[in-house]
């Protein structure tokens, strides 16, 4: 199922077991402007994701969220959520059940916790997905899909990446076999070709070319597996015109030639 797919439903008898069960789903679902306002709430529990800009009543009153964030209420609380001003969307999840443990050990409580909101809507995708298929979820599956949903209020967010470096960042990993300039990189990125290395290295460790390089030798090792290839025709389709160079590299980065790699799967022979 497409995460970007809008995807409603509410289920009856509700599936899972004593421990989870769903109530209702739903994926990014557009809504037109307005709140929504239930005081005595629905009678389960009720997690949603929103995109920045969306208003919720939280214990300290109405909020505007300034960044994605999930809500989740208890049974009984009032909902209060939306936008007054334009269209809005959200991800949503009505359930039910003894998930007091599942809650404590991942630590989530109720309230408004910050959560990307596409990474949120595709957890709550998977768990729709299990209602497209021919054959009834398994309690089981629903269970730990849901209890992947809640590590993510816990994973630490990543630094925010310069954009121009993303930018770049994309542009090697999609054309990694070829060899880019310097200067075209830099050019990209809007900088002087030192400033640009520098934050490079910065940020993910490495120069831009060890970077590229790295994605070739990944890309290495997954051609080497298939048999069909020889050695020659891997480092023809990685862009080494030199197969005796491909294999010095392979060696001096994987610690093994090509062929030992092949013949072993990456596994050393003392390791064996």
């Amino acid at each position: 199922m497409n995460q970007r797919t809008e995807f409603r439903r509410f289920l009856d008898p509700a599936p899972g077991d004593a421990g989870f069960r769903i109530n209702g789903i739903g994926v990014d679902e557009r809504m037109a402007p307005g709140v929504v306002h239930r005081p005595g709430g629905t009678g389960d529990r009720l997690l949603m994701a929103f995109p920045a800009g969306v208003e919720v009543r939280t214990a300290r009153g109405i909020e505007r969220l300034e960044q994605d964030s999930v809500m989740l209420w208890e049974n009984g609380a009032s909902h209060f959520y939306g936008c007054g001003e334009q269209c809005w969307r959200h991800s949503w999840l009505h359930f039910t059940g003894e998930v007091d443990s599942l809650l404590a050990r991942r630590h989530v409580s109720a309230g408004l916790h910050p959560l990307d909101y596409d990474c949120a809507t595709g957890r709550i995708a998977a768990l729709a997905a299990e209602f497209c298929r021919d054959r009834p979820p398994q309690p089981a599956i629903l269970t730990n899909l849901f209890d992947n949903l809640l590590c993510e209020f816990s994973r630490p967010a990543p630094p925010a990446i310069p954009e121009k470096l993303a930018v770049v960042r994309r542009l090697i990993e999609r054309e990694f076999r070829r060899e880019l300039p310097l200067s075209e990189l830099a050019g990209t990125a809007g900088w002087s070709v030192s400033h640009f290395a520098a934050e490079f290295r910065r940020w993910f460790g490495m120069s831009p070319g060890s970077f590229r390089i790295e994605l070739l030798m990944r890309e290495a090792e997954y051609l080497l597996l298939n048999a069909n290839l020889s050695v020659k025709e891997v480092a023809l389709a990685l862009g080494f015109r030199d197969v005796f160079y491909f294999s010095r590299l392979f060696r001096h980065r994987r610690g093994m030639p090509p062929g030992a790699y092949r013949r072993t799967g990456g596994i050393p022979v003392s390791h064996r």
